[in-house]
Order: C-alpha cells, then sequence, then structure tokens
C-alpha cells in the first residue's frame, strides 16, 4: 500500500498486489470520483505474461488489499499475448470486452523482425547485427508475403 498526499491535504491510497514469485499480479489506483481503477497481469507456466486488463474503472470499491475478479466481457481494453518458444511475442491481441478489437503480429527469422500491425499501420522489418544494434528498417506500403516452413506432415 502506498499513501499520497493529494489536492485536499488528505490520503490517497494505491495498492499493488503481487504474486508468489514476486510479479505484480494487480495494481488497484483511487480515482477522483470515487472508486478505483484497476489493471491486472496473469502469467503463463514461464513465467510470460499472458493477458493483461489494461486499467478498468471499479466505481463501487476503494483500492483493497483483495485482488479483485472480474469476467473478460466486463473488461474494456485487454491485451492478450501468444509467444514462440523463445519467449518472443508472436501475436498481441488487443480485445474490448472479450471480443478482439485489433491484432498485431511479430515475425522473427534470425537477424530480421517483421511487426505487421492492425489494419491501416506501417508494416516494419528490422534487421539486426549480432550485437542487437538496428543496421536496416524497411516500411513498406502493404504488408509482404512472409513465406516460412508450415507445419511438419
Amino acid at each position: 500500500m502506498t499513501d499520497r498526499l493529494n489536492d485536499s491535504l488528505g490520503y490517497a491510497t494505491s495498492v499493488t498486489v503481487y504474486d508468489s514469485l514476486g510479479r505484480v499480479r494487480q495494481t488497484q489506483d483511487p480515482t477522483p470520483q470515487g472508486g478505483r481503477l484497476i489493471s491486472d497481469s496473469f502469467y503463463d507456466s514461464r513465467g510470460w505474461v499472458r493477458k493483461k486488463n489494461n486499467q478498468y474503472w471499479d466505481p463501487a470499491t476503494a483500492p483493497t488489499l483483495a485482488v479483485a475478479s472480474v469476467q473478460d466481457s466486463k473488461i474494456p481494453n485487454q491485451d492478450v499475448y501468444t509467444f514462440d518458444g523463445l519467449g518472443h511475442t508472436v501475436v498481441d491481441d488487443s480485445e474490448q470486452y472479450a471480443n478482439l478489437a485489433q491484432e498485431t503480429v511479430n515475425v522473427y527469422n534470425g537477424d530480421t523482425t517483421t511487426v505487421i500491425p492492425p489494419k491501416g499501420g506501417t508494416v516494419k522489418t528490422t534487421v539486426t547485427d549480432p550485437l542487437g544494434r538496428t543496421t536496416e528498417l524497411d516500411e513498406y506500403s502493404a504488408a509482404p508475403t512472409l513465406r516460412g516452413l508450415g507445419p511438419p506432415g
């Protein structure tokens, strides 16, 4: 719990809840109109963030040490991540009230990373040297055709 002096010379209490491995599980911040803004992080078995509930408002309750639980269909802004075996985020699904709103795809191919943003965005490919420094940045006006190995069989 953190108490901060607010404009009315009172204290505003914010809460950060950690899981058993010391990772941030939830933050709760007070709002001027009452209630609290809540953000959640959910982890997979490898410890990678698989889902984030970005700030949503709970008008009924002030920040508390209890973890707030709410259905995905009530969350206005949520990110769901898919990873490859190396822990790279390959898909970031942005959802609103449990419905897909937009999707960003990342393609990793050795020294190149291609980011395919939601519709209307600019596709970018970054090439790096062995030290991880960017050596080339390509931008496409249309999504490139990406080729790779398909599923075995």
